[in-house]
């Protein structure tokens, strides 16, 4: 196997001409890896996964009245004739197409009752939510009867807030106001509005209908009453890297609508044993208009210094990152949602040898563009399902000396492109019982700097390898699990990690720098009561050792998260 570390292009790198030597007397022949830099380090440094959202987590719809009994048989006579009175989202043709099955037979008032659920029923299903179809009071002649559509249309909406919410009323009523007046009210368009409103963080919204004014119309009341102004989470983990901190231990925080604008402040902050490791973010988001786009900004720095193996180089750096995006719902629901994404992102990178004298400076901008997907299904069982794809356009930019060694090398300078995608699904298979399986991955247009790359190894990768093993510009990863629930909150999994790429989009020298890592292990996930968390892997490697770390067999992983 030859990963990213030990790729026969890396030693014609800016860092590689003026340390080569340094490194081989501080480490042994096997391990002549270049020293981990900044980019590699603002990489592993992120904040934990969290689960997707259920379902429950969803406002509540107001559910229609239950039909009321049908009524007796009574007398019969043979139907000649269908009208329709009320209706305008379907036509008279459409909805005839509905009591088509009734025509031309004898009938009862019973089957006229029928024949109006029918009509309602075609209403329903293109969600219409307030719908319905009814028989009214008539003289019947000639065998001609009439339908009454009424479609439920939209009235006034009003609001109650709770005096402690968090967000100003003119930020729901924007939000609300995508409910369009006069209209018959879908339910798909009520189901957006709630779920929009309860992405404001610090809300919890529920909805009544109430009838309006107007004949047929109704009227929306929102019920909006607060939820906690802060979130905190904890968490400790060994997912560094040994030469800049395996332990490591974290703190996620947000203040939920500070402004009360529904915006939100975030800050992560993140340090490793002995020191080594200092990584900290504050972010600020906040609603635009009112469909759900949303306006963000953060910055973040990370300091390090390497130890272990390199300790002797007495090398350390800090690498500074500010973000700029908007996201915005394209689709919004229980059962599927589809946001895009639009970014800007710059990155600052300092790595230092002091031992050597040498210094590393570099600047990278980029923008992006993506979509992520998401659904739960009742397909083969039921499941969830998530995809992503983003397009990265971005230049990285050295000063003169670092550029001229740079393009006797794996030039990496100047414009790039890259493509990530993701695809998961989560399928039940039987009680208790499912099957996970996922692939992620990364296209370059030619060599990228360590930041860009992508590493195949490490505890979201291949689980029996070490972080950051075999950072390439190319590459994917896939995991298949079979997952098992012992109790509400135990689960086990079997699972199997594969990792295949390039470490360079464009190898120097004709040489093969294709990497490719394999592993297999069992897993845990526990929570307590949704605020405590455990999850631990224990994976074996199927392919060659790795370069980056000592070789463990079996390697452990262990991430622990509360949530106050």
């Amino acid at each position: 196997m030859k990963t990213s570390r030990s790729s026969g292009s890396k030693v014609y790198g800016l860092r590689a001409c003026l340390i080569a030597g340094a490194v081989l007397v501080v480490t042994p022949p096997a391990g002549a890896q270049m020293p981990p830099g900044a980019g590699d380090v603002l990489r592993e440094a992120s904040p934990p996964e969290r689960v997707p959202p259920g379902t429950e987590e969803a406002p509540l719809l107001p559910e229609r009245a239950a039909p009321a009994p049908a009524a007796a048989a009574g007398p019969s006579f043979v139907l000649r004739a269908v009208r329709f009175a009320g209706n305008s989202a379907f036509t008279d043709a459409q909805l005839q197409a509905e009591v088509a099955p009734w025509l031309g037979k004898e009938v009862s008032f019973a089957d006229l009752q029928a024949m109006a659920a029918q009509v309602s029923a075609r209403y329903r299903e293109a969600g219409f939510l307030l719908a319905e179809a009814i028989v009214p009071a008539q003289a019947i002649e000639d065998g001609r009867v009439e339908l009454s559509v009424i479609e439920g249309r939209m009235g006034a909406v009003r609001t109650t807030i709770d005096a402690a919410a968090p967000v100003r009323e003119a930020v729901i009523r924007d939000i609300a106001a995508g409910l369009p007046s006069g209209e018959p009210l879908r339910g798909a368009e009520l189901e957006r509005t709630m779920l929009l409103l309860s992405d404001l963080p610090g809300l919890r919204p529920e909805a009544a209908l109430e009838p309006g004014t107007e004949p047929g119309s109704v009227d929306l009341v929102l019920e909006v009453a607060p939820r906690r102004r802060w979130d905190l989470m904890v968490d400790v983990d060994n997912h560094g890297s040994r030469s800049t901190s395996e332990y490591r231990a974290g703190l996620l925080g947000r203040i939920n609508s500070p402004l009360r604008l529904g915006d939100n402040l975030d800050v992560r902050l993140q340090a490793g044993t002995g020191g080594r490791l200092a990584y900290g973010r504050v972010g600020y988001e906040l609603p635009v208009g009112g469909r759900g786009t949303r306006f963000g900004v953060s910055v973040a720095r990370v300091e390090y210094e390497l130890g272990e193996e390199f300790a002797a180089l007495d090398a350390n750096g800090e690498a500074d990152l500010v973000e700029v995006g908007l996201t915005h719902p394209f689709v919004r629901s229980r059962a599927r949602n589809l946001f895009g994404r639009l970014g800007w992102q710059a990155k600052r990178l300092d790595d230092r040898l002091d031992a050597v004298g040498f210094t590393e400076d570099k600047k990278l901008r980029s923008v992006h563009a993506g979509l992520n997907y998401e659904q739960r299904d009742d397909w083969l069982g039921g499941g969830y399902m998530s995809a992503e794809l983003t397009v990265h356009r971005g230049r990285l930019r050295l000063d003169p000396d670092a550029l001229a060694l740079d393009q006797a090398g794996r030039r990496s300078a100047g414009n790039f492109t890259r493509w990530t995608y993701g695809l998961s699904r989560l399928n039940a298979l039987m009680d208790k019982t499912s099957l996970y399986f996922a692939i992620s991955g990364q296209f370059a247009s030619r060599n990228l700097d360590s930041a860009e790359k992508v590493a195949l190894g490490g505890p979201r990768a291949v689980r029996a390898y070490a972080p950051s093993e075999a950072t390439v510009d190319v590459g994917h990863v896939a995991t298949l699990e079979l997952r098992r629930a012992l109790t509400p909150e135990l689960s086990v999994q079997l699972f199997h990690d594969w990792g295949w790429g390039h470490s360079d989009r464009h190898a120097l020298g004709g040489t093969d720098n294709s990497v490719s890592l394999r592993g297999a292990g069992v897993g845990a996930f526990w929570s307590l009561a949704g605020e405590t968390v455990l999850r631990t892997s224990l994976a074996w490697r199927t392919s060659a050792r790795g370069e980056v770390d000592r070789d463990r067999v079996p390697r452990l992983y262990v991430q622990l998260t509360h949530a106050f």
